[in-house]
């Protein structure tokens, strides 16, 4: 698994990262960052999990599978 630096979140609109579930989406050839409330991610993409591990740290990763 390959590691990210993620941008600094104040650039971004956003607060921190703690506690958000972030989504990685490709669009136009630029990486989109989005970072959701557990309870917003779940009602946009809970369907659509295709995939989803656990790291030794605790932290969970996965993919979704979402058709435009």
């Amino acid at each position: 698994m390959e590691k990210l630096t993620l941008p600094i979140p104040e650039q971004y609109g956003y607060e921190c990262y703690d506690g958000k579930i972030l989504t990685f989406d490709i669009e136009g050839g630029e990486v989109v960052l989005g970072a959701f409330e557990y309870e917003d991610f779940f009602r946009i993409y809970g369907m659509h999990i295709s995939s989803c591990s656990e790291m030794q740290s605790g932290r969970r990763y996965g993919t979704i599978s979402v058709r435009n």
